[in-house]
């Protein structure tokens, strides 16, 4: 992530970069499906859609507060 909070994250149709960003500070990872290590948070996974910049097929993804390690 950049100081701007911005991702990029490849298209599942072209494979194209799109540069997306978290609606909220706490969501620091971006993944195509559903955290399932959610530890019962309700809020820990945000889904998101963005249109491909180059073939224009939108797709979604999802935002996660991430995960410290242990």
């Amino acid at each position: 992530m950049t100081e701007t909070g911005e991702q990029k994250i490849g298209c599942p149709q072209c494979n194209n970069l799109n540069i997306v960003y978290p609606p909220l500070g706490k969501y620091r990872d971006i993944h195509y499906e559903p955290c399932e290590d959610d530890k019962g948070e309700p809020d820990h996974n945000l889904k998101g859609t963005v249109e491909c910049t180059n073939c224009y097929e939108p797709f979604a993804y999802y935002w996660c507060t991430g995960h410290t390690l242990r």
